[in-house]
């Protein structure tokens, strides 16, 4: 007599008990244009203005929505300004730090090099200059030219001695070196900060314009309740969210007309 192999058995899964972790979905916000959101914003404070009487009947007092939409509106290009211009610092912040790093690095490497060939290629002072050099890989970072300036400067003050004794005194080159080497550590934080900036007034933008969306999106929601079915502000309502999306409402399907009777025999 056959024996049923209970380990081949085929269970539904829905008869075993889920014991993993429940992923709950969250919706995310579609995210439009602020020149899309502030259009659709002022469509339907419009739409509201024209309707108002109607819509008070119906007991939603729309006044205050009204407002808030046509001033949303009117605050993002406002708030776009305070982003442009935190984004032309920042740009500009980037510009002077760069010019400025390069010039660091020209004028501690030339000093090295200087250095270098007055105590010999192949000494143990040579050696430590190339380590120096090595450690600075990005010449367009400030932080690490700062890093190699401050180097360079111990590095000259330490042989200042065989330098002198080979007619070379690299005091001015040393001062130099150092005040570079600050610039470029206090510009470095002004970029930073100008980062910061621009990052918080596009956070701001952002901000603005989806809580704009939201008041329209949703008030444009409780008319369709206030206005089910075909009649035009329940249409005119799908015409603003249709604009908003970037295209046109879909017009009903024609129905095809039936086929003509073929004539009797």
């Amino acid at each position: 007599m056959a024996h049923a192999d209970s380990s081949r058995a085929d269970f539904s899964r829905a008869d075993l008990e889920d014991a993993g972790p429940q992923i709950e979905r969250k919706k995310v916000m579609p995210r439009y244009s602020m020149n899309k959101t502030a259009a659709c914003a002022r469509s339907t404070a419009s739409l509201l203005g024209r309707n108002q009487a109607d819509l008070t009947a119906k007991g939603f007092d729309a006044t205050g929505v009204i407002t808030a939409l046509n001033d949303g509106a009117d605050s993002l290009p406002v708030t776009d300004v305070t982003q442009e211009d935190a984004k032309s610092q920042q740009v500009d912040a980037t510009a002077t730090v760069l010019a400025d790093t390069h010039t660091a690095y020209l004028v501690a490497s030339g000093a090295l090099t200087t250095a270098t060939g007055l105590l010999g290629k192949n000494s143990s002072a040579a050696d430590e200059a190339r380590r120096i050099r090595n450690e600075c890989a990005v010449l367009s970072n400030p932080a690490q030219v700062a890093a190699f300036g401050t180097s360079v400067v111990a590095f000259l003050n330490t042989h200042t001695a065989a330098l002198v004794a080979k007619k070379w005194n690299p005091a001015s080159k040393i001062t130099d070196i150092a005040a570079l080497a600050a610039v470029l550590t206090g510009e470095k934080g002004v970029q930073e900060g100008k980062k910061g900036a621009r990052g918080n007034a596009s956070t701001a933008v952002e901000t603005a314009t989806d809580a704009l969306f939201t008041l329209a999106n949703d008030t444009l929601e409780s008319v369709l309740g206030l206005y089910p079915g075909e009649n035009e502000v329940a249409k005119e309502v799908r015409r603003i969210r249709a604009a908003l999306r970037g295209r046109d409402p879909r017009p009903p399907a024609t129905p095809t007309p039936p086929s003509p009777t073929p004539p009797a025999p």
